[in-house]
């Protein structure tokens, strides 16, 4: 926040403005509202005391249409800079459709105020309103163009359009026209980094501090900067001096933790992991990528505290709660949640692309393969058959078999960006993206096959997944899959475990009990190799073929 929220008035207010002012600066708006009405009632009839109040209410609670008109009202005889303060405020709170009301009066009162043209430019484009975006800008760009401001904006914006010849234009021009003042501005910045200029952010951002060293804007390019060039170290002192200047938003503290955990810098990744309000896909991946990376880093009963931390807020989220369970060694009867599924499966994506690719390291094919061969289902017969969980696809290459001449082999898997990977092998008639339950159980009796390779990892009771394969099959349909096998003849399953990294094994007894009271006939069974990982570690794993009774 800063104070261009507010206006400042020339009549007596004195001290009492200023402290009304940083009040509103520390988002104190209750008290910077009783602040104002102390001093209207000195001065009642100071219009920018009374909109300065009506700014504050507008961050308090949302303002309805009887406020605006109010407002409108009350406010014919502002100048042009106290339009623009509410349209900016509006702008803040995303109500872009009534910012675009006030920034209007702005340009009434004033059509050669760059900042209101800019910030109505900036609006029409948040409500996808381009036509009108772009006619506006020829309206306002003859009278302006030697305003450096304007250049700096036109750059970005043609940037959008890829444009990049006349975005350089724009640049180039802008810097003659007055270049310490380019190098303060955010849409210059914005624009490089666009064009994946960052050596360019930095040359200029230093140029930048060198005549003021309290504009955020050059501290946040250069952090951003140096954090695609994977100089951590500096992305950490460029985000640190930004952070006593402004409030860094979550985005940027989420991009600043990954450079920390990157150089291992943990307890202070934690303390700002601890100041994320909202879940999202990055913060579960830091948090993931955090844990994991100390435990390397051989500060495991560390990353055990953090673990048992992020278990005992009042809210865990779901995949979070799921991830520290797993971390721990501890046991849970609950399935994995579907983003948990989601974002670890796009983790080892590549990697897992590159293992089944590599038969000296990959075997699950061959257990499939011989498994179909064994109850000796025939090729070639048209089937209609389905990849559940097909991953980057590695079935695939066993699954044409049966496909072809003419039937159709669909995979379905929860990540589009997996999906990727299995639409390159072309081996596919089709693809979907949906999890496994859900799209069994909504295309009933549709498949001969049914075939889960190193797709039920995440399931503990396999009794829902089991049940919806039976829905999807025709009468006698076949369903073949692979599970997680213990460890060691140590490592006792009673029906199944969570392991370290989120995966369960089972039972394979436990499996047999859940494919008979799911409706199935288990035709064959054998356990193998599934991955070698390296020269000590292999994973191996339970294979089933089971028949839909009838």
């Amino acid at each position: 926040m800063t104070g261009k929220n507010v206006l400042n008035s020339n009549n007596a207010g004195g001290a009492g403005q200023s402290r009304a002012v940083g009040l509103f600066l520390l988002k104190r708006y209750e008290e910077a509202v009783e602040a104002y009405d102390d001093l209207l009632r000195r001065d009642p009839d100071n219009i920018v005391f009374w909109l300065n109040k009506k700014i504050c209410q507008i961050y308090l609670s949302p303002p309805d249409a009887a406020f605006f008109n109010d407002m409108l009202q009350r406010l014919n005889d502002l100048p042009a800079q106290g339009y623009l303060c509410l349209a900016d405020v509006l702008s803040d709170l995303q109500r872009y459709e009534e910012a675009v009301v006030f920034a209007n009066k702005a340009i009434e009162k004033d059509p050669d105020n760059v900042d209101a043209c800019l910030l109505k430019s900036i609006l029409l484009d948040n409500l996808d309103r381009f036509d009108e975006q772009y006619d506006f800008i020829c309206t306002f760009y003859p009278r302006l163009k030697r305003d450096e401001r304007v250049l700096c904006f036109l750059s970005y914006y043609a940037v959008l359009f890829w444009n990049m010849q006349q975005a350089d234009y724009f640049l180039k021009k802008a810097l003659k026209l007055n270049e310490p003042f380019v190098l303060q501005n955010n849409f210059f910045y914005v624009t490089l980094e666009a064009k994946n200029r960052e050596e360019k952010i930095i040359t200029y951002g230093a140029q930048a501090l060198d005549d003021r060293t309290d504009n955020p804007t050059v501290w946040l390019a250069l952090g951003k900067a140096y954090a695609v060039l994977g100089q951590n170290k500096a992305v950490d002192e460029t985000f640190e001096a930004l952070s006593r200047l402004a409030t860094i938003p979550d985005d940027i503290k989420l991009q600043w933790i990954g450079c920390l955990i990157e150089e291992k810098e943990f307890e202070k990744a934690f303390d700002l992991l601890s100041q994320i309000s909202d879940f999202s896909e990055e913060y579960f991946l830091l948090v993931y990528s955090f844990l994991y990376e100390m435990h390397r880093s051989g500060q495991t009963q560390k990353a055990r505290e953090k673990a048992y931390f992020w278990l005992s807020e009042d809210d865990p989220d779901p995949s979070i709660d799921f991830l520290c369970t797993a971390f721990l060694g501890e046991q849970t009867d609950m399935p994995a949640p579907l983003f948990f599924v989601k974002k670890i499966s796009e983790i080892f994506a590549v990697r897992r692309l590159d293992q089944t690719k590599n038969k000296k390291k990959y075997f699950g094919t061959d257990l499939l393969d011989q498994a179909l061969q064994s109850v000796k289902l025939p090729i070639g017969r048209s089937m209609s058959v389905l990849d559940i969980g097909c991953g980057t696809g590695a079935a695939s290459s066993v699954l044409t078999d049966f496909s072809r001449p003419s039937g159709v082999l669909t995979g379905v898997d929860i990540s589009d960006f997996i999906l990727d990977f299995a639409s390159d092998r072309q081996t596919y008639n089709e693809l979907e993206e949906s999890d496994i339950i859900s799209f069994c159980s909504e295309n009933t009796e549709k498949y001969d096959l049914v075939v889960g390779l190193d797709s039920l990892f995440f399931f503990s009771d396999l009794m829902p997944v089991f049940q919806s394969v039976n829905q999807a099959l025709k009468p006698k349909g076949l369903f073949a899959f692979t599970v997680r096998a213990s460890e060691s003849k140590d490592d006792f399953i009673e029906d199944f475990s969570l392991d370290f990294h989120g995966y369960f094994k089972h039972n394979p007894d436990f499996v047999s009990a859940c494919l008979n009271a799911a409706g199935f006939e288990e035709l064959y069974r054998a356990d193998g190799l599934l991955y070698r990982i390296s020269k000590t570690q292999e994973l191996h794993g339970h294979v089933f073929v089971a028949q839909k009774k009838a």
